[in-house]
């Protein structure tokens, strides 16, 4: 599903056969009363949900619905029925229907790196996250 969303979508990302080392993204189902919102974060962070509200409330990311009153993780249990990924091993992209906010201090990295499996890791650049996510927005969303 991953593999063929990079080729059809000319990314450069690249899925390596290996543990990710160095700059190391998280990604992080959320749901609202109105939508469903992936955050993307670097994994040495901790997401402010308050932030995370303010920024589905606020941009009201790109769609016209009612803005959230609320925000919370989804169960793990939850996560693959909704995107088809296992909750620990979400992708920053090919995941249809959620809308994404990437915390702005990824923006600063040339690439970073998301465990897709044990054993295997995503590298992309925080561009190609934006670019390939419809309505992406990019805030702080990190304490």
């Amino acid at each position: 599903m991953l593999e063929s969303f990079i080729q059809s979508n000319s990314l450069r990302a690249k899925i390596l056969p290996c543990i990710a080392k160095g700059s190391l993204i998280k990604c992080r189902l959320f749901s609202s009363d109105s939508f469903d919102l992936l955050a993307v974060f670097f994994a040495r962070d901790k997401i402010d949900e308050k932030k995370l509200l303010a920024v589905a409330s606020v941009e009201s990311l790109g769609k016209t619905v009612a803005s959230p009153q609320s925000i919370a993780p989804v169960e793990a249990e939850e996560v693959e029925e909704i995107t088809g990924y296992k909750a620990g091993f979400l992708p920053p992209v090919s995941i249809y229907g959620v809308r994404v906010v990437v915390d702005s201090k990824v923006m600063n990295a040339g690439s970073v790196k998301c465990l897709l499996e044990n054993e295997k890791t995503l590298e992309i650049s925080p561009s190609e996250i934006v670019n390939a996510n419809d309505g992406a927005v990019v805030a702080g969303i990190t304490i």
